[in-house]
């Protein structure tokens, strides 16, 4: 038998500046750094004692820096109560990640247990991780300041990325696209907040992605919904925002899996109140 597991994956540290242009439009500037620590434990054991157990480990680790582009547009309501529209989107360039990577393992010789390099060829011990190109955008059109309609849409070059480590997972990888479509509803907007279910902020929405990668000529496709609550502190509209999501991701065609994919969050939203002057000092 083999039992794979691992840890780790490619985190963004960013950070950017916005600048107003105009009293509609507003475009912004980041740079991050991607820091890769990726680390998989692979396990080989036989159902009889005349063989010893093998275990080796990889660690794959190194940094890169990205750069990411954003505008933004909105159209505000004419008169408190109109109707408004907003769109924005954004660029997010290819980064190449210089990575180191390890192998190794451990074998007795002797009476004593020593870990051992399992990659003797040194062109392997150094690659890159090269992230896809990304177009991020979306729009939001408001009815009265109370229901919101919205949506989105992603697509990644992920037949442009590259893992030196694994030729054979490299050329899984193809383009990703992503859509989704949501709307909310404020009714606190509308009428007076004393009623329990005027309190309470209501969304929903579905997602579509047909993934980055295609096994065995079948793309591992995610389709995905959610329901959401937020409810509202009394003296402000921050709120504590609760969602539940389901979902169906991959196939059972061609020696696939499927996946039922569900889950609950919760999440503290502070309305931006700490970058709001008061009117009376």
């Amino acid at each position: 038998g083999v039992d794979n597991y691992g840890s780790g994956g490619v985190n963004r540290m960013e950070g950017g500046v916005g600048f107003r242009l105009t009293d509609r439009l507003y475009v912004g500037y980041a740079m991050s750094a991607l820091i890769a620590s990726i680390e998989r434990e692979n396990v080989v054991f036989f159902s009889s004692s005349n063989y010893v157990p093998v275990s080796y480990s990889e660690r794959v680790k190194g940094i890169g820096y990205g750069q990411r582009l954003g505008a933004y547009y909105q159209v505000p309501p004419k008169r408190e109560g109109g109707n408004g529209f907003s769109a924005g989107a954004s660029l997010t360039l290819p980064t190449t990640i210089r990575a180191d990577r390890s192998l190794t393992g451990y074998k007795t010789v002797g009476a004593l247990v020593q870990q051992i390099d399992l990659e003797p060829d040194e062109s392997r011990k150094t690659g890159d991780l090269r992230t896809p190109f990304e177009i991020n955008g979306g729009f939001a059109y408001s009815f009265g300041g109370t229901l919101y309609l919205s949506a989105e849409f992603l697509h990644q070059k992920w037949g442009e990325a590259r893992y030196s480590f694994d030729r054979e997972h490299e050329d899984s990888f193809v383009d990703r696209s992503r859509v989704g479509l949501g709307v909310q509803y404020h009714p606190f907007r509308r009428v007076t907040r004393e009623a329990f279910f005027h309190n309470i902020k209501y969304s929903a929405g579905v997602s579509f992605d047909d993934g980055h990668l295609l096994l065995n000529g079948d793309r591992v496709r995610t389709l995905g919904a959610h329901v959401g609550f937020g409810l509202l502190t009394r003296r402000s509209t921050s709120s504590v925002d609760i969602v539940f999501r389901a979902g169906l991701r991959g196939d059972t065609d061609n020696d696939l899996v499927r996946e039922a994919i569900w889950g609950v969050g919760i999440s503290l939203n502070l309305a931006e109140l700490m970058f709001i002057r008061p009117k009376f000092q």
